[in-house]
């Protein structure tokens, strides 16, 4: 098996936490796998193409021990080594996990050239969630995100140890985890956490866990009162026991991992209604849903969460055994070694 990743696996992505998985149950398994990442040595101006010609030509020096290729993302580093996969006459996958912001001018037309081959290539392509797949024209199978619901439920306990270590207490703790940018709604969550701070007679504290894109470090930085933010952190799980309420305001989506993880760690979840995040966050079940950039209707959902405990506990237990039930990453492995079983069978 030959995986390869434009983001590296220990990032604070949702693909990076999507290979890692992945691999590690593979191994667990039995099962071979070369994995081919950034390094973080790459020229900052043709990092891709690097990227992409190192994963090609790992690939051919280790032909002989491929017998799968997996690509993760419409990236070049994917339609490199597929195009090598199939002169080499390997099975070749690609997962899809979202689209990438479109930039202006012949960057944008590149890719578009590089989504449009890469789609075409593969013996299969596989999108984790099914708005992305009909996004896309219906061209692949799906294949849900999910997530170790044991593991992270497992670490429940540390929440008073983790709130103390973070100065938090008593405090109504949101958080969110992922990047912090303009489209995954963060300017939009920082109005509305003001607006439900001021209302709120008990202390409120939001918490971000990713990084912080240059263009948002003004809007976070002036609102040091009650916003706390970490960075990456590689104990994403440990830091969701120390929560109250999960919010994920964006305005597109697949079906993210981040939310996924709150949930099967027993938070209740406000999300934005896009993508495929209707099927994990259900209204007044596991969640509520929001209509993504109103920043009232959040605020109201924020304070809604934080008025009734009885809600919130409800909801939380909820989405936990939801995420056990459909989401367990499990069964995700399962259905891609039956896909990688089929493919070699072709």
């Amino acid at each position: 098996m030959f995986v390869a990743t434009p983001y590296p696996a220990g990032s604070a992505t949702g693909v990076g936490a999507f290979v890692r998985l992945h691999r590690d149950h593979l191994l667990r398994d039995g099962h071979e796998s070369l994995l081919v990442e950034p390094r973080g040595d790459e020229p900052a101006v043709f990092a891709n193409l690097f990227l992409a010609v190192r994963s090609t030509w790992l690939l051919i020096r280790n032909r002989r021990r491929v017998d799968i290729v997996h690509g993760n993302q419409l990236h070049l580093q994917s339609l490199l080594i597929g195009l090598a996969a199939r002169l080499l006459g390997k099975g070749l996958i690609v997962t899809v996990h979202g689209r990438s912001p479109r930039p202006k001018g012949l960057r944008g037309l590149a890719f578009d050239a590089i989504e449009w081959w890469t789609l075409r290539i593969p013996h299969e392509v596989v999108f984790v969630a099914s708005s992305l797949c009909g996004a896309f024209g219906g061209r692949g199978i799906v294949i849900p995100n999910g997530v170790p619901v044991d593991a992270i439920r497992a670490l429940r306990p540390a929440r008073d140890a983790v709130r103390v270590e973070l100065g938090l207490r008593d405090a109504f703790v949101i958080l969110y985890v992922g990047r912090v940018t303009v489209d995954k709604g963060i300017p939009v969550l920082l109005e509305a956490f003001d607006a439900a701070k001021r209302a709120s007679a008990s202390p409120l504290r939001l918490v971000l866990v990713g990084p912080v894109d240059a263009d948002m470090w003004g809007h976070v930085a002036s609102r040091s009162n009650g916003v706390v933010s970490l960075g990456v952190r590689a104990d994403v799980w440990r830091l969701l026991a120390a929560g109250d309420l999960f919010v994920l305001p964006s305005t597109r989506e697949g079906l993210p991992l981040s939310l996924l993880e709150a949930m099967a760690s027993g938070l209740p979840a406000i999300a934005s209604r896009v993508g495929d995040i209707p099927r994990a966050v259900r209204q007044g079940s596991t969640g509520m849903l929001v209509t993504p950039g109103d920043v009232a209707e959040l605020t109201h959902a924020i304070k809604k969460c934080a008025g009734d405990p009885d809600l919130r506990r409800a909801m939380g237990r909820e989405a936990a055994d939801l995420m056990a039930r459909d989401f367990e990453f499990g069964k995700v492995v399962d259905a891609y070694v039956e896909l990688y079983a089929k493919i070699q069978s072709w």
